[in-house]
């Protein structure tokens, strides 16, 4: 379990920390431990309800020390220095957090004249083009970056060449209500457009 483990996992290394975390967020979830990735066991422990009691405060510690042990596992020796010194797994995170995760105005900028000047050229590949985007997406999240549903599907309709107008018109049909409250999503989208765009292949 341990060798599975390592070979789907990659050390941090200051690299990809979005990506890196979500990962960390997947595997402690399958060990019923995630929750003290964003809550810290040392507050915890000291709640009305639980600081009296000595069972459920063993219990935190235990889980919050599994929590500790598997991000160490998942850390680069050379980026262990942020995690010395930090008590709970809370505060391992928020280190690592406060130094590798990308926060700064510039970073977004950065990100959205990406999403503007990613293109869908008639030789690219759709799939491969909405993978793009959903990269820059999480990107975008990950910087602190803000863009409401609509905005993002009218973006993405903005990337496709004009070998891709049909799609677009097909999906123009969306009742503009429901991107309004958010019964559209991303996911349904590219759905649309792929079976719009295999229809147009098939003529």
């Amino acid at each position: 379990m341990a060798d599975e483990e390592k070979f789907v996992f990659r050390q941090f290394d200051g690299r990809e920390f979005s990506n890196w975390y979500f990962r960390l967020q997947v595997a402690l979830e399958d060990k019923g431990i995630e929750k003290w990735l964003e809550t810290d066991a040392a507050k915890a422990v000291t709640e009305p309800d639980i600081r009296e009691n000595n069972v459920e405060i063993a219990k935190i510690i235990k889980e919050d020390r599994a929590c500790r042990l598997q991000i160490t596992r998942r850390v680069a020796d050379s980026h262990l220095e942020y995690l010395k010194e930090r008590k709970t797994a809370f505060a391992m995170i928020q280190s690592l957090r406060t130094t590798f995760e990308r926060t700064s105005i510039a970073t977004e900028i950065s990100v959205r004249k990406r999403m503007l000047l990613l293109r869908c050229e008639d030789s690219s590949n759709l799939t491969e083009h909405f993978l793009n985007f959903d990269k820059l997406v999480r990107e975008l999240k990950a910087c602190g970056g803000e863009m409401d549903m609509r905005n993002l599907i009218v973006t993405l309709f903005l990337t496709l060449s004009r070998k891709y107008d049909m799609v677009v018109t097909a999906l123009e049909t969306m009742d503009i209500k429901k991107l309004n409250n958010g019964d559209c999503s991303l996911a349904s989208v590219r759905r649309r457009e792929q079976i719009v765009q295999f229809g147009c292949r098939s003529k």
